[in-house]
């Protein structure tokens, strides 16, 4: 049998070599112990693993010991895990673990001695930070845009198929592109108006080599991207983008073999606008700030019925991007770590104004123009008695 001493391995860390005079592991399972009233044996409670910490005594000797020991210490004080190279257990990831001990002594020239503790971690894994739901949100929608066009371009069929089925998927993409001249751009900004006009008809020529070149769901795409900037607000993007919604293929029937290609070709395109637009609308959903519960609520029931409605006829590529944007919008809207106002209905039991009614339910004149924006009144200064009025109300 070959000697123990063969097959220890040089110790290292971070590739920066070291002597161990003694190494220690601690490790064995995280236990709770329960003890009763009146029973002798108490009940274990196993937590699982314990963490298995190495602590380690080492040493640099030689001439140049000071030089080895700045480039050891540099390896342990950089950030996160990294290797070791453990004499007795071979190599691990490890962090290092509370202070390295350090000791240089005049009775032991040309030596440094360091106590160092490392503890195996795995870097698959991390301590879970303070979630971000409108990131995680963008995330899932980002997924969901790459899976859709993935779906599109292995649905769609454009090559060697008779002229007329070319024809029908131009006339369906034209339905699904007049929808975007149908929004309300009455108050968006000219210049983002513009470019959004110019993307839409940019995007209504050329469409069957677009689609056999594989470009046609990125264009689509850009044009639902600039649709955000096009119109007045984020919830007038999101009810814009919840539109699509309604948009149906318009598959025939057919039972010819040319029939159903052009029918899949009205479906994939179908499935492109609705799923580009809801990966948008729970992007949108996820960054607004809504005024109250309720407004957050009713957006999130809507998106969420136009996700159940595509998962029923989904494909793979697209099934489970939309079971992920799902989960996401329930996390981000409403957000968890806001605590929302509450609508409330007030009704007038007298003539009154939107000042007056601000100072008698708020105590606060500033509140006047949340009241006309969410009632819009015909007359502010003359509300009529007996009219009902919603009002947003502080959570309890």
């Amino acid at each position: 049998m070959a000697d123990w001493r063969a097959r220890l391995r040089p110790a290292s860390f971070r590739g920066v070599p070291f002597f161990v005079e003694a190494a220690e592991r601690d490790g064995g399972r995280l236990t709770v112990l329960h003890e009763f009233p009146g029973r002798t044996n108490p009940v274990v409670e196993d937590l699982g693993s314990a963490p298995r910490a190495h602590s380690v005594d080492a040493y640099l000797v030689g001439d140049d010991f000071m030089e080895a020991r700045d480039r050891l210490l540099a390896a342990l004080e950089e950030a996160g895990p990294g290797i070791l190279v453990h004499p007795y257990f071979g190599t691990l990831e490890v962090t290092v673990s509370g202070s390295v001990r350090l000791r240089h002594s005049t009775r032991e020239g040309r030596i440094v001695r360091l106590g160092i503790l490392f503890v195996q971690t795995d870097s698959t894994l991390t301590v879970a930070e303070a979630r971000n739901e409108p990131a995680e949100a963008e995330e899932a929608a980002a997924a969901q845009v790459i899976a859709s066009s993935a779906a599109f371009e292995a649905a769609v069929d454009v090559d060697g198929v008779p002229d007329w089925t070319l024809e029908s998927l131009t006339d369906e993409i034209n339905r699904a592109v007049d929808e975007f001249r149908r929004f309300d751009f009455s108050f968006g900004l000219l210049d983002k108006v513009a470019a959004f006009t110019d993307l839409v008809d940019a995007l209504g020529s050329g469409l069957v080599e677009l689609v056999r070149l594989g470009d046609f769901p990125t264009r689509v795409h850009d044009v639902f991207a600039a649709l955000e900037d096009a119109v007045a607000s984020k919830v007038d993007a999101l009810d814009a983008y919840l539109t699509f919604g309604a948009f149906r293929g318009t598959g025939i029937g057919y039972l010819s073999e040319t029939g159903k290609i052009a029918d899949a070709n009205a479906a994939a395109v179908e499935h492109l606008f609705r799923e580009l637009a809801i990966a948008e609308a729970v992007r949108v959903a996820a960054s607004i700030e809504w005024d109250s519960l309720e407004d957050a609520l009713v957006a999130r029931g809507k998106i969420l019925a136009e996700i159940n409605s595509l998962s029923e006829t989904a494909g793979d590529l697209s099934y489970y991007a939309l079971a992920s944007l799902r989960a996401k919008l329930y996390a981000a809207v409403p957000p968890e770590d806001q605590a929302l106002p509450r609508l409330a209905t007030v009704t007038l039991q007298a003539t009154s104004s939107t000042v007056l009614l601000a100072w008698r339910l708020f105590q606060n004149l500033a509140r006047e123009e949340e009241i006309v924006t969410r009632n819009r009144p015909p007359w502010p200064g003359f509300l009529v008695a007996s009219s009902p009025l919603e009002v947003l109300v502080d959570p309890a």
